[in-house]
């Protein structure tokens, strides 16, 4: 699918891809146009589907092995479907035995979400990475 790219002008180090000019200004500065959601919804959006669970912000994880299970992309509304039931799977395959999921954003544009299991003598970390803005 083909992408549109744009610069923020006033730094020159912000960047962001959408299907189109509209789309990828939104995904820039993160405001809604023409009847989206903002990025903070989106966010609480994907956070919803871990009723039950304590989120637990951290700034680094250093498991012995780290497993990316899944990617999704979530800038728009008509990616929710697909993004929350990529959500709701890893949830019953990684996180259905656990009380707490971890959450870090990499960069400015990801948001992590992840478990820690003992493995034998090893800790895993099964983790899905979500593209929100």
């Amino acid at each position: 699918m083909p992408q549109i790219g744009i610069i923020d002008a006033s730094s020159g180090t912000a960047v962001a891809l959408g299907t189109d000019a509209e789309e990828a200004y939104r995904n820039l500065v993160g405001e809604v146009i023409g009847g989206g959601i903002s990025v903070g919804e989106r966010l609480a959006k994907v956070f919803q589907l871990f009723t039950g669970h304590e989120l637990v912000n951290v700034t680094a994880v250093n498991p012995d092995v780290e497993i990316q299970t899944e990617n999704f992309s979530y800038v728009g509304e008509s990616q929710w479907n697909a993004a929350g039931a990529g959500i709701n799977s890893f949830i019953q395959s990684y996180a259905a035995n656990s009380t707490r999921v971890l959450v870090w954003f990499p960069d400015e544009r990801t948001v992590n979400l992840g478990v820690l299991a003992k493995v034998q003598d090893f800790v895993y970390l099964y983790y899905i990475s979500i593209q929100y803005r």
